[in-house]
C-alpha cells in the first residue's frame, strides 16, 4: 500500500518530495473495489482472531485464508497476489497492522485524479499485468495524470522472480541517479 501512501504525501506536501516511485499502485481516486476490500478484511479478521486466541496459530490463520472461496480463486489465477496476502500474516508486528489493512483499502490517496496534474516532480510508475489488486491500468492512469511520469511494465514475479527483481532494481537505480543529478543541477543553478 506504499504507492497510495506516497501519492497522498506527494499531493499534500509536494515541496517535501524530491521524486516519486509508485510501485504497483492499488488505487486511483476512490477506495479499492469491494472484492479487494473483502480480501484485506479476511486477512485482518484472521489477525484479530490470532491476537485474542492463544490456541490459534499461523497454520489456522493460513487455513482461514485458503478455505475462503475468493482467496482460493485469487491463489489459482494470481499466485503472487495470494503470496502477498499470506505475507500479511507473518509481517513484523502483523497484529499491530490490522487497522492499516482495514482502513487503507477503504480510503484513497487523492480525491480527484486532476490533483495529480499539479504535481511537478520526477515520477516512476512500476506495474505489471499479473495482479488484480494492483492493476496495470491503474499504473497507466497515474502515469498519464502526472506530468512527465514514466511508466515501466515489469515482468511479473510469478513469471520470473529473478527477472522481476532485476528489472525493479535496474529501473530504480536509473531513476534515483537521474533525480540525484537533476537536484544537483538545480541546486547549482539556484546558487549561481
Amino acid at each position: 500500500m506504499g504507492a497510495g501512501v506516497a501519492l497522498n504525501a506527494a499531493t499534500r506536501y509536494p515541496e517535501r518530495v524530491a521524486g516519486l516511485v509508485l510501485a504497483r499502485p492499488a488505487w486511483l481516486a476512490r477506495p479499492m473495489p469491494r472484492r479487494t476490500i473483502a480480501l484485506f478484511d479476511l486477512v485482518a479478521s484472521a489477525l484479530r482472531e490470532l491476537d485474542v486466541s492463544i490456541d490459534k496459530g499461523l497454520d489456522w490463520a493460513s487455513g482461514k485464508l485458503e478455505g475462503n472461496p475468493a482467496f482460493s480463486a485469487i491463489a489459482r489465477s494470481y499466485p503472487d497476489t495470494a503470496w502477498s496476502l499470506r505475507n500479511q500474516l507473518t509481517a513484523v508486528r502483523a497484529v499491530d497492522g490490522v487497522a492499516r489493512l482495514e482502513r487503507l483499502p477503504r480510503d484513497r490517496p487523492c480525491t480527484d485524479l486532476r490533483q495529480l496534474e499539479a504535481l511537478d516532480l520526477p515520477t516512476l510508475v512500476l506495474a505489471h499485468r499479473q495482479d488484480p489488486i494492483h492493476p496495470f491500468a491503474y499504473g497507466r492512469r497515474l502515469a498519464d495524470a502526472i506530468r512527465g511520469a514514466r511508466l515501466v511494465e515489469l515482468t511479473a514475479r510469478s513469471l520470473n522472480h529473478r527477472q522481476h527483481a532485476a528489472e525493479l532494481q535496474h529501473n530504480l537505480a536509473i531513476f534515483l541517479r537521474q533525480i540525484t543529478e537533476d537536484r544537483t543541477w538545480r541546486f547549482r543553478r539556484a546558487a549561481a
